[in-house]
């Protein structure tokens, strides 16, 4: 029986009209795959897990389009249906959308899934992993929120205000401030290598971020204004950590209590 914890968080219900359709006894579905950036994802609740559309007994693809987003298109018999449809959508600057969809009586409404944390791990449990998968989902699960945790307590002590995240530092903000729904945006991925390999990068980056807090705790650091020390004047805290992948922008700007000498350290510079 599917979740009430999950049900429980959709609004707006609708009937669908985006890149399913319903013609008599067969569902069109179109799914578009580009990892996730402009991507569209099914999965069919099978009474126990999440299968992929393509897997749903009689699904069979009746056209593909190649390029940059390839496009997949399935018709499904509607009988083949037994439980929720589960569409994962991301935008082209990668926002994650769930939408929770049903069929009855021949038609078929949707609703917007508002996924919490909480959610997040009742979804995760519902799709189908390879041995590979379970071992590493099982490890981030465990290793993540501890170094969350790690991470947060040494910003108080360092008297840090925020983390500001640019570019493609996102999904390291994703992670870092949803870990299991960051973790279930990739579970929606189609391939099982691509799945595993985006999981990899976000433990590295969560424990890259962590190798960073470490130095901190090891100077007795404290974050200090970077707007001062830059030379700026910006209506806001300055003594936060700014996070982007390959930028010569420095990260934090630290002040040793144990030497009181300070240090400007960058996060993966270009140079």
């Amino acid at each position: 029986m599917f979740s009430n914890i999950v049900t429980s968080k959709c609004r707006n219900v609708k009937e669908h009209v985006g890149f399913m359709n319903l013609y008599g006894t067969e569902l069109e579905v179109v799914e578009r795959r580009s990892g996730t950036r402009g991507s569209d994802y099914y999965y069919v609740h099978d009474g126990s897990l999440f299968i992929p559309i393509s897997a749903v007994p009689g699904a069979r693809l009746v056209s593909k389009e190649p390029g940059r987003r390839i496009e997949l298109t399935y018709k499904v018999p509607t009988s083949s249906i037994k439980g929720p449809i589960l569409h994962v959508s991301f935008s082209n600057s990668g926002y994650p959308l769930f939408e929770i969809c049903t069929l009855s009586n021949n038609s078929m409404q949707c609703c917007i899934c508002d996924c919490d944390e909480d959610s997040a791990k009742v979804l995760l449990n519902m799709f189908k992993l390879s041995k590979d998968e379970v071992y590493l989902v099982r490890f981030y699960m465990d290793t993540v929120s501890p170094l969350i945790n790690d991470i947060r307590s040494v910003m108080v002590r360092s008297k840090t205000s925020d983390i500001r995240f640019g570019g493609y530092a996102e999904r390291l903000r994703e992670t870092f401030e949803t870990p299991y729904f960051s973790l279930l945006t990739l579970m929606a991925l189609p391939d099982e290598k691509g799945r595993i390999q985006s999981i990899e990068v976000r433990l590295s980056h969560i424990v890259e971020l962590w190798v960073f807090t470490k130095l901190i705790e090891a100077i007795d650091g404290e974050t200090l204004d970077r707007w001062v020390i830059e030379g700026l004047t910006i209506n806001s805290p300055g003594n936060n950590w700014w996070i982007e992948f390959t930028s010569n922008e420095p990260i934090a700007f630290i002040k040793s209590r144990r030497n009181n000498e300070e240090y400007t350290i960058y996060y993966q510079p270009s140079i």
